[in-house]
């Protein structure tokens, strides 16, 4: 659980690291709002190859085989967008650090799954804590202990990378199974695929929506006058404590109902949450706004993932991957279709960020057929983890 925590900590860092160097890199490539969703739907692209790979690849050859080999990538990656000297450089590295984190997402999340088989999905929300925790580290040090340069944060984050990738090497983690293991043929005789469905188009929408922040977040606040600064601590303050303060009170939650209900009152609330969030325009309102958005997003991811290992405890690997792939392609979709929608007139953006709201509405509908689709032995409440 350590190593799963620590890894999702790293991706945390990541995932806010490209919504925090995007007024960067703007300003010095003059990106317009449409190049900056490309490149995000680039990070997304290479997200979601990884993930399809690294499923049958876990299955087959091990968790720490598809861990060390992403967290490897994701190093260079890194490095190569510290040296990123134009467009075209800058995509590429950006397309392999989606490469390296789709591969250490997937492998992570499904080391959390395996702590304790009776209790997935609040196993998923605690590893995933850190997630939200390394998206708060990320803005806030850059606006508060780098002077206002984002780019020292991509230094820190490489070295963290390597820590944790000699970490990853140095622990024992078991090999699967051969009645666990992959095999292409079975791939086709999945049971329960309308279940799978609904979990991917779930995680779809989610995963588009939580990207979707990240990385338009301080752009839409910073065109209602926000400074950066500002802009960033709402970020990492705001959204990143909303998504950790979430996860805690699912697990609580969870000893009580099932994964599936809680992703039903989760997609509701993030409706609501998200609606408020782009139609304020007050720093302190729109700070309370994104905190509740963060509180109603947290529980979702983890609590699909916990619900795919439930529902499939043969191929799981392979299963969990897909949903996470799903979520890629949500990223890659709605990063892309902002960017079109706002153009190059950043005042657009509160029109275009409307996708996320219509997107929550669709979540709790979805989650509904889950619940109802989840055997009844799997719909029991999961008892969490003890704090």
């Amino acid at each position: 659980m350590v190593l799963s925590a620590t890894v999702i900590f790293l991706y945390g860092t990541i995932a806010s690291l490209l919504g925090t160097l995007l007024p960067t890199f703007s300003a010095r490539f003059h990106l317009s709002p449409e190049q900056n969703g490309y490149i995000a739907s680039l990070q997304a692209l290479g997200l979601m190859l990884a993930t399809l790979v690294a499923g049958p690849l876990m299955d087959s050859k091990g968790i720490k085989t598809a861990l060390c080999g992403g967290l490897a990538l994701m190093l260079v990656a890194l490095l190569s967008l510290l040296g990123a000297a134009g467009w075209g450089t800058l995509a590429l590295a950006i397309f392999a650090l989606g490469l390296g984190s789709g591969t250490v997402v997937a492998a992570s999340n499904n080391l959390a799954s395996q702590v304790d088989e009776k209790r997935r999905a609040s196993m998923v929300n605690f590893a995933n804590l850190f997630f939200g925790l390394g998206g708060l580290a990320t803005p806030f040090i850059a606006a508060n202990l780098l002077a206002g340069n984002p780019m020292r944060l991509a230094y820190l984050v490489a070295a963290l990378s390597v820590c944790v990738l000699v970490m990853a090497v140095s622990t024992s983690i078991p090999r699967p199974s051969a009645e666990s293991g992959f095999h292409l043929k079975d791939l086709v005789t999945i049971e329960r695929k309308p279940l799978l469905l609904l979990l991917c188009l779930t995680v779809f929408l989610y995963v588009g929506c939580e990207v979707g922040f990240w990385n338009w977040l301080p752009k839409y606040l910073m065109s209602r006058g926000s400074d950066s600064r500002t802009a960033l601590n709402i970020l990492g303050l705001g959204f990143a404590c909303g998504i950790i303060a979430g996860r805690l009170l699912a697990m609580q939650i969870l000893r009580r109902i099932s994964a599936a209900t809680v992703c039903v009152t989760a997609g509701a609330a993030m409706l609501i949450a998200t609606y408020v969030t782009v139609h304020v325009s007050d720093p302190t309102l729109a700070a309370v706004a994104v905190f509740c958005s963060g509180m109603a997003m947290g529980p979702l991811f983890p609590s699909a993932i916990g619900i795919t290992g439930d529902a499939f405890p043969r191929m799981t690997g392979t299963c969990i991957a897909l949903v996470i792939t799903s979520g890629w392609f949500g990223a890659a979709v709605s990063s892309w279709v902002i960017g079109r929608i706002a153009g190059s007139d950043p005042s657009r953006l509160p029109h275009a960020l409307m996708v996320i709201p219509l997107s929550a509405a669709v979540i709790a509908l979805l989650s509904v057929g889950i619940s109802r689709m989840m055997p009844k032995s799997r719909v029991a409440a999961v008892e969490p983890i003890a704090l």
